[in-house]
């Protein structure tokens, strides 16, 4: 890894594909937490936003299937980054749990996932953790 160690933010951001999960995600996190949100549309554009990024994102909150870089793949490339940012935390948003075990989304990198439709208030308790857990931590999948 790297030297370079880039501060962690409070930012989080949303990298989906669905405008309307995107706007429903972000005006209740930031109404309810008073977390700024950054949103991508796609994997690609999602990786872009945190390889410049001059700072650590608290988490991104992922769709794993998205067009341009599936989430699988957005995961390859973060995990593999020679920097701090490899260490992000990454919740999958996903609508279809049955695409990959537990131990399958632990193996590509994430730390855990949410199913649509999501309970905002299962995801709020997981972003209040956060910064008291290290960054390999596992969040479980959570149902509604």
């Amino acid at each position: 890894m790297n030297s370079k160690a880039f501060p962690l933010s409070e930012e989080v951001l949303i990298v989906e594909d669905s405008r309307i999960v995107q706007s429903i995600m972000k005006k209740t996190i930031s109404l309810v937490t008073n977390t700024k949100i950054l949103q991508a549309n796609n994997g690609a554009e999602g990786l872009k936003i945190v390889e410049e990024s001059p700072y650590l994102f608290k988490a991104v909150l992922l769709d794993l299937a998205m067009p341009v870089l599936h989430g699988v793949e957005f995961m390859h490339h973060i995990r593999a980054l020679d920097n701090n940012k490899a260490q992000t935390v990454v919740i999958a948003i996903t609508g279809n749990q049955s695409n990959l075990s537990d131990a399958e989304m632990q193996d590509i990198g994430l730390n855990g996932a949410i199913i649509k439709p999501i309970d905002m208030s299962k995801l709020f308790g997981i972003l209040a953790e956060i910064p008291s857990h290290p960054p390999d931590h596992w969040y479980g999948i959570i149902k509604n």
